[in-house]
């Protein structure tokens, strides 16, 4: 098992029990996303954790497949599904080289507090793009820490060698994140970042 979900294994009742950060500034992303939501899409979200948020927008489309590395995540969604009655959702355990490797494609993508984590987010995005169907959305909630961390930096890179945090942490700037986007044929609908906050909120759609 990697070190990775050891790590979010371990985090998964700690994570699922703790409560939203900004649930204002959640809720606002919950409700921009399903103004881009319909009732035929086919959806996906990589690194669903508990999954909350594919439960929140499973009743706006027709399917939702939530992938995570963690199985303690995914069981802690399974038990949310069973509690909300829902049945068009799907969790699966995989890497997001593993999902994004396939050819299904997808009329959103969400990845949300994610790319961060990654060791190549510019790829996992350029990636993502091409497992959008023609006009399909990408949505992303991206922290962009860089310059934000200062003295922290150093410190955080030491805790995730130990395990006391992910041990990857990302440190890019909102211009690199919007670079990205632009780059990999994506045309941004939405962007958003809550005063005060590191996380950028965007809704981007590929270009036919």
């Amino acid at each position: 098992m990697s070190k990775d979900k050891q790590f979010w294994n371990r985090m998964a009742k700690r994570y699922f029990n703790q409560p939203i950060k900004d649930e204002g500034a959640y809720q606002i992303k919950l409700e921009t996303t399903q103004d881009y939501l319909r009732q035929d899409m086919e959806i996906l979200e990589v690194g669903c954790g508990t999954g909350g948020t594919a439960i929140a927008h499973a009743p706006f489309v027709s399917h939702v497949t939530a992938t995570d590395i963690s199985m303690n995540m995914l069981a802690y969604g399974e038990a949310r599904k069973a509690e909300a009655g829902v049945d068009n959702v799907t969790f699966r355990e995989a890497t997001v080289a593993e999902v994004l490797s396939g050819e299904t494609q997808y009329d959103a993508i969400l990845m949300l507090s994610i790319l961060h984590l990654l060791e190549d987010p510019q790829d996992v995005v350029h990636k993502a793009v091409s497992r959008l169907k023609p006009n399909g959305y990408l949505v992303s909630s991206t922290p962009c820490l860089r310059g934000e961390l200062g003295l922290m930096s150093p410190a955080l890179k030491l805790a995730g060698k130990t395990g006391l945090v992910p041990r990857t942490i990302q440190e890019f700037s909102e211009n690199d994140l919007m670079g990205w986007i632009e780059d990999a044929g994506l045309k941004t609908v939405h962007h958003w970042r809550p005063e005060g906050g590191h996380a950028v909120f965007t809704i981007s759609q590929r270009q036919v």
